[in-house]
């Protein structure tokens, strides 16, 4: 741990949030409050503060809990100290918050699987998607703690237990929950989730398997096979990490009626955004183009989400709706 940490810290946090209040009143004494962060790691006193609240609909209610910039900077040394060694560990079809495995590169590898397990719509193929209730909520920070013991530097381990420490509810005489809104979790989440990965690999032994986040599938061509799988998956669950994957959120689909994943509703020889994505993504555009008419909104912040959707709709077969975006932006 040294001061180099601290400050390569602040310089990620701060990326794209110059304009934000709360980072501009940290910059104001910047040296101070790095060094004083770097005391307080180094004699091992430092102690998690409280979080701001609220809610976020889009389209799930989500209660969103936003750490103090100070407490922001020592998540994001923490990820930077530890999450490379276990990067190189997880299940390379795991993805969600590693690099280069975001939604796009999720979708794109199903796909992929689904043209050719079905054979290009030629042959009967399944696809069985499984979700976690409530993931964020239940995972058990003793659980996590010991698989961060086994698996992290032993010099971290008394910070991340402060981290995981600072947030949650205490369910059945165990304290539960990780918070929304800190880069820690990501991370906690895909160590917590790798076990699921690892059964699903070795013991299972499938290989149409990918995981995003707490929304995995497995893509094969007898039901049979899926139907066990889930189950085994579901007992696994709650016997290893605490957790419940309900029935109410498993689906087993065949794939030429297709598959919805990650917004994409993905077929055989093609894949398309889900309707609620393009309705939210109409509603988006629509009111950024009332923001440009009657609130002189910038001309490069109304180009910049065009450009985002038109990206969107590239991965698809949206020719139609891209011309109409086209359209759009040179009217305005």
């Amino acid at each position: 741990m040294d001061r180099t940490a601290v400050v390569r810290a602040w310089v990620t946090f701060a990326r794209g949030k110059t304009q934000r209040a709360d980072a501009q009143a940290y910059a104001f004494d910047l040296e101070a409050h790095l060094e004083q962060v770097y005391q307080e790691l180094a004699t091992r006193t430092y102690r998690h503060g409280p979080y701001r609240m609220f809610v976020r609909c889009d389209p799930k209610r989500r209660v969103i809990a936003v750490p103090s910039v100070r407490d922001q900077i020592v998540h994001r040394i923490v990820v930077d100290a530890i999450g490379f060694g276990f990067e190189r560990t997880f299940h390379p079809h795991s993805y969600a918050s590693r690099p280069e495995r975001g939604v796009l590169a999720a979708a794109q590898t199903v796909h992929r699987w689904i043209a050719h397990c079905s054979d290009g719509g030629r042959q009967q193929c399944w696809a069985l998607r499984m979700d976690v209730r409530s993931f964020f909520a239940s995972v058990d920070h003793a659980a996590l703690t010991d698989l961060l013991v086994r698996r992290a530097p032993a010099e971290w381990i008394w910070l991340c237990e402060r981290i995981i420490g600072s947030f949650g509810e205490v369910h059945d005489d165990r304290r539960r929950g990780l918070p929304l809104g800190n880069v820690t979790s990501q991370l906690f989440a895909n160590v917590y989730l790798h076990e699921l990965d690892r059964f699903v690999a070795h013991d299972l032994r499938v290989r149409r398997y990918a995981r995003y986040m707490d929304d995995w599938i497995i893509v094969h061509r007898d039901r049979d096979v899926l139907k066990r799988a889930a189950e085994r998956c579901r007992i696994f669950l709650r016997e290893a990490l605490r957790l419940e994957a309900p029935v109410s959120k498993t689906w087993i689909t065949p794939v030429h009626r297709g598959v919805d994943w990650l917004g994409f509703v993905l077929l055989p020889h093609h894949r398309v955004l889900r309707q609620a994505t393009m309705r939210r993504m109409r509603h988006r555009i629509r009111s950024r183009v009332f923001d440009r008419l009657d609130r002189g909104l910038p001309y490069d912040n109304l180009r910049s989400t065009f450009a985002s959707y038109d990206g969107l709709l590239r991965h698809g077969m949206h020719g139609h709706e891209r011309d109409r975006l086209l359209a759009l932006q040179q009217c305005c």
